[in-house]
């Protein structure tokens, strides 16, 4: 729970620094983590031994490939970041194999004993405790939210709000502790970095909240925490909050569909259709009625600058040109115009940077090692086993969280409880509980 708690709602801040090295509150707890699961792994299934030996090796592959085969690919790094390549004039680079390379896919490795364990030791009524337990916890959270926006908006104290993080999490680089304004409201981040962590933490609890009360036959409670989650995201003033608002009217409407059948398909889909629609204007023209035109300027400021993404150029001088928007894209395009030379296997994790953690994944393993990963994460837990679910929206939703993830995202998405967590969630929301086998050993 404390790790489930720290990677979804406590993102900034470090216990030590070392030269440069910062250690991490979440990284303690998750190091912590390891050891336990480690030293108290039980007996594996042997599909999971066999889709976990898969997994590995699509981590190491890539790595002795561009050892023995070295790149003539021009890339971003996560020493010399997008950002520094379109706003300082940095100078993109080969991809290379090293230490920081190779100690983030060992982690990798390591962070998947964290899921074997919870796969072979948790039965349903763990995954039932602590999603209940967790959203409990995210009141509090959602509370502290609130309060933020009444303070920076209300009461002015965008700077006291700063200065209370920095005394809290000690001072490092993130625009949190800058509390940027935008439109007419400044930006909300709690305890995470950036306004679009943020917003993706409020889509993930709301998703958590519809699948438990969905599962547990308790619908009528969906609204609070729901709403609660929905409308904090939009007053992050976060970009990302219009397309993850989106996302979470499909994961719904995917329930709503394929779960409870309608009795009129036509009609279902006319209304399906019509919702997403008018749901992405609405969302978008509320966030920009509020926030002075911010969003629809920065769409508009895309539109306008489309060619760009394909040629790696920023162009400035708009009121909405702050570059953001434009860096997202331009390294998303970029990184998977790269990832076409090597599909099969990649270059190997985080030997490639950019601010897509779909495309950052698919450039790093390639489809062999996407491939090993949707199969481990998603199709080999006894949890899913022993359920009857509708295959459609379960492939589905998993698509969805990759492109959701292509756009912006977050970068627990490819490892960590908080993924784990979003996998029960797909099988609490769509699954059929009336072929559910109660004498399953999970």
């Amino acid at each position: 729970m404390l790790c489930l708690i720290t990677e979804v709602f406590v993102r900034m801040g470090y216990v030590a620094a070392i030269g440069n090295t910062t250690i991490t509150y979440e990284g303690v707890v998750q190091y912590i983590l390891i050891a336990y699961c480690l030293l108290n792994l039980p007996r594996w299934s042997k599909a999971i031994r066999k889709w976990w030996v898969l997994l590995a090796v699509s981590y190491i592959i890539p790595m002795v490939l561009l050892i023995l085969f070295p790149s003539n690919a021009l890339v971003s790094t996560f020493d010399v970041t997008w950002d520094e390549i379109l706003f300082e004039g940095a100078s993109l680079v080969y991809p290379t194999v090293t230490g920081f390379v190779v100690k983030n896919s060992l982690k990798f490795i390591a962070y998947s004993f964290v899921i074997i364990y919870i796969y072979q030791k948790w039965k349903l009524s763990d995954y039932q405790q602590m999603m209940a337990k967790f959203l409990d916890i995210s009141k509090v959270f959602l509370c502290l939210g609130y309060v933020e926006f009444v303070a920076k908006n209300m009461f002015g104290l965008n700077e006291t709000w700063g200065n209370l993080l920095i005394l809290l999490f000690g001072e490092k680089e993130s625009t949190a502790y800058e509390g940027r304004l935008r439109g007419n409201t400044f930006e909300l981040n709690l305890f995470t970095q950036e306004a679009s962590h943020y917003a993706y933490v409020l889509m993930f609890v709301a998703l958590l909240s519809l699948a438990y009360n969905v599962f547990i036959n308790k619908e009528r409670k969906i609204g609070g925490i729901v709403i609660g989650s929905l409308l904090l995201m939009v007053l992050t003033t976060s970009f990302s909050s219009v397309y993850l608002s989106v996302t979470f009217i499909i994961y719904y409407l995917l329930y709503r569909w394929y779960i409870l059948k309608p009795k009129s398909e036509k009609i279902e889909k006319i209304v399906l259709g019509s919702i997403i629609c008018l749901g992405s204007v609405s969302i978008t023209a509320i966030l920009s009625i509020y926030s002075d035109g911010f969003v629809v300027g920065r769409l508009l400021n895309l539109i306008d600058n489309f060619e760009d993404f394909f040629t790696v150029n920023v162009t400035y001088g708009s009121q909405y040109g702050d570059g953001s928007s434009q860096v997202r894209l331009i390294s998303m395009i970029q990184t998977i115009m790269v990832f076409f030379q090597r599909p099969i296997f990649g270059y190997s994790l985080y030997s490639i940077y950019a601010h897509s953690p779909t495309a950052m994944y698919l450039a790093g393993v390639g489809v062999f090692g996407m491939l090993c990963w949707i199969k481990f994460f998603f199709y080999v837990s006894p949890l899913y086993k022993q359920f009857s679910l509708v295959k459609k929206p379960y492939a589905l939703a998993i698509a969805l969280l990759l492109f959701m993830n292509l756009l912006g995202g977050d970068r627990h998405t490819f490892s960590g409880v908080m993924l784990a967590m979003n996998g029960v969630a797909y099988i609490f929301l769509y699954a059929d509980k009336k072929l559910l086998n109660e004498n399953s050993p999970c």
